[in-house]
């Protein structure tokens, strides 16, 4: 990541056609990232004019915040939260800016595992609205914590409402987990930041024990340490040794990426920070949801021929 070479000093490392080609991605997200940013902006200025709060999470907080320059770290898209009550009011706000609200997948809506609201502007840039943080691994889903510590601060993108801290940490550790671990590698910078923030790990510490979510967290700081030794202090083994072992072992093929990997490191790693019990529950649960809309789209198909 362009933070990390930087930060480092580490462009040296590179051979001139990496070069060439941390250049062109740089110029990429610093354009894509100019304008998420300037949309960021916007919806925050609409949602403070709403008398709601709307809090930016992961990249949409820690970029403009801690990054500065926009081109240090990618973003794919903006993840804001807001509480389920303002909910409709967020919506109505961002769709009166332009954008527009895409469909979730059937099964979602269908299982009620929807988390979120996605709208799009016109270009495709995505703001993901969130009115819950997560609906895997059965951890309790209400962000509430986060919107009533958050705070507003100053940054390159506005004022803008951003967590605590030690909340933060707890998501982006949590979060990461959620995906196997095999997503965007920015999560690994994005915690090393929020560490240093005095007694940050200690919060989200408490909240993952008070959330169930003490694995998660731990195996995303094994993750962490397996890169960054010294970023943080070796802690206990427990909960689930076993488990935790297996995952420190797959750390270097889940942290390439899902491009490199596609999607079976998580569907590798996320049964493993579950029980037996509820890890046999989510695979029969994955089962049926593929099975679900692999029909869905026969039928549709066989009715869009008979039409056609």
């Amino acid at each position: 990541m362009a933070y990390g070479l930087l930060g480092t000093g580490g462009l040296g490392w590179l051979s001139p056609e990496e070069r060439d080609r941390w250049r062109r991605n740089y110029a990429h997200y610093y354009g894509r990232n100019r304008r998420l940013l300037a949309l960021l902006e916007r919806a925050s200025a609409a949602a403070e004019a709403a008398g709601v709060r709307l809090v930016a999470l992961k990249g949409a907080a820690l970029l403009p915040l801690w990054y500065a320059d926009p081109g240090l770290r990618p973003m794919a898209d903006l993840d804001l939260l807001c509480s389920p009550a303002s909910l409709g009011v967020v919506r109505a706000t961002l769709e009166a800016l332009g954008l527009r609200q895409q469909a979730h997948e059937h099964f979602r809506e269908a299982r009620g595992i929807v988390h979120d609201t996605l709208l799009l502007t016109p270009e495709g840039d995505t703001i993901e609205l969130h009115f819950a943080l997560w609906h895997e691994l059965g951890l309790p889903r209400d962000g509430a914590f986060v919107l009533e510590r958050a705070r507003r601060a100053p940054t390159i993108a506005g004022p803008l409402w951003v967590p605590d801290a030690g909340d933060h940490l707890y998501v982006v550790l949590v979060h990461a987990a959620i995906h196997g671990f095999a997503g965007n590698p920015a999560w690994l910078f994005d915690a090393c930041l929020l560490l240093e923030e005095p007694g940050a790990l200690g919060r989200a510490s408490e909240l993952a024990v008070r959330h169930g979510a003490r694995l998660p967290l731990e195996a995303a700081l094994d993750h962490l340490r397996a890169i960054w030794p010294d970023v943080v202090a070796s802690r206990p083994r427990w909960p689930a040794p076993l488990r935790r072992a297996v995952l420190r072992r797959l750390a270097p093929w889940l942290q390439r990426g899902d491009a490199a990997l596609r999607l079976w490191p998580s569907r590798v790693a996320r049964p493993l920070l579950l029980s037996p019990t509820r890890a046999a529950r989510w695979s029969l649960d994955k089962v049926r949801n593929r099975v679900d809309e692999a029909r869905r789209k026969g039928t549709k198909h066989a009715a869009e021929s008979a039409v056609s």
